[in-house]
């Protein structure tokens, strides 16, 4: 949402009285949410979530071999249990009395019969959709940084998110290394390693989208394809403006198999200064993000409260957490500078 329309010139904890005549209120912060818009939607069942992955037998070890005239064996593994917390996250809009009478200057202007109680209809839709991006904000946060075991004081507790859960292929990058675009020679290798590593699970699926830091997406924007020193081409036509200059790697082939770039704003080291020890590097994030879901226990939603104060009031929650399948199939890499 970049701008939002104003239905009233005062919002609970903003000081836009009459002296305001502005017709609209502008959003400073709404970042994208790329992981949020690329997975699924799941169902949780309790307080912890729980769900079974379970492997195949290896080829060549003659798992799957018979006598004559016997029957073949039923060999099964057995399956392996995962589980994440469910977290709360919650919002409250509200328009208070006091506002209403500051809009009306002391009721010294009189409304059209209906008209002042539409205009408090209004006036808290607005204030729940700022609140509904803060939730979908703060969602996004969890679902990619979130950890259970947290000291930092959340009343309504983390779920474990990417970048506490991908273990089995992660690659340092360096103490830190940097992502100047200038080092993107070096850096490129580090992300062809990575694709290396979850290729070489062979697993059902492979990653299709790459998560980074802005100064990292300047980094992969430098990346030469094919790894000899030879630019990406980029064949541009002229428009009514005269030609168009500058490239960005929106999509890249690994080596391996073809991943979407996209910036994610809740990786940025600025994102996670809230935390009680924040990083000092950030990271960048290789998915298969059909094994990601966000798994409700409670949807997302909004419901008016009961008026017990001067106030009208719009209660926003949701409890959920991750679910994570297969990780063999993600990768993080971690020690980058920025």
């Amino acid at each position: 949402m970049d701008y939002a329309i104003k239905a009233m010139d005062s919002v609970t904890d903003a000081n836009y009285e009459r002296k305001d005549l502005s017709d609209t209120i502008t959003l400073k912060d709404g970042p994208p949410r790329p992981f949020l818009q690329a997975i699924g939607d799941g169902k949780a069942k309790g307080k912890t979530h729980y769900w079974d992955e379970v492997g195949l037998n290896a080829p060549g070890h003659g798992n799957s071999s018979y006598a004559e005239g016997n029957k073949p064996t039923s060999q099964t593994n057995a399956p392996s249990q995962l589980s994440n917390v469910v977290c709360r996250i919650g919002q409250t809009a509200r328009v208070t009395d006091t506002e209403v009478a500051i809009w009306t200057q002391g009721g010294g202007y009189k409304l059209a019969d209906g008209e002042l109680e539409r205009l408090i209809q209004e006036a808290i839709d607005l204030d729940t959709e700022l609140k509904l991006e803060e939730q979908f904000n703060e969602m996004e946060w969890m679902l990619i940084n979130g950890n259970h075991t947290n000291t930092e004081a959340w009343a309504g507790g983390q779920c474990d998110g990417v970048v506490q859960v991908l273990t089995t292929n992660s690659v340092v990058a360096g103490s830190p290394m940097s992502v100047a675009r200038s080092n993107a020679a070096a850096f490129e290798p580090v992300v062809q390693t990575l694709a290396g590593d979850i290729r070489a699970q062979y697993a059902p699926a492979v990653p299709d989208l790459f998560l980074c830091t802005s100064p990292t997406k300047g980094c992969v924007n430098g990346f030469v394809g094919g790894g000899a020193g030879r630019p990406i081409v980029q064949v541009i036509s002229p428009n009514s403006a005269g030609y168009v200059g500058g490239s960005s790697v929106d999509e890249y082939q690994t080596g391996y198999f073809k991943v979407s770039v996209a910036m994610e704003p809740q990786l940025e080291i600025a994102a996670l200064s809230g935390k009680a020890s924040p990083p000092t590097t950030a990271s960048a994030l290789m998915l298969s993000t059909k094994r990601f879901k966000r798994a409700d226990l409670i949807p997302l939603r909004s419901e008016p409260l009961a008026r017990i104060a001067t106030a009208v009031e719009r209660m926003i929650t949701w409890e959920g957490t991750l679910e994570y399948r297969n990780q063999k199939e993600s990768g993080i890499i971690t020690g980058l500078s920025a």
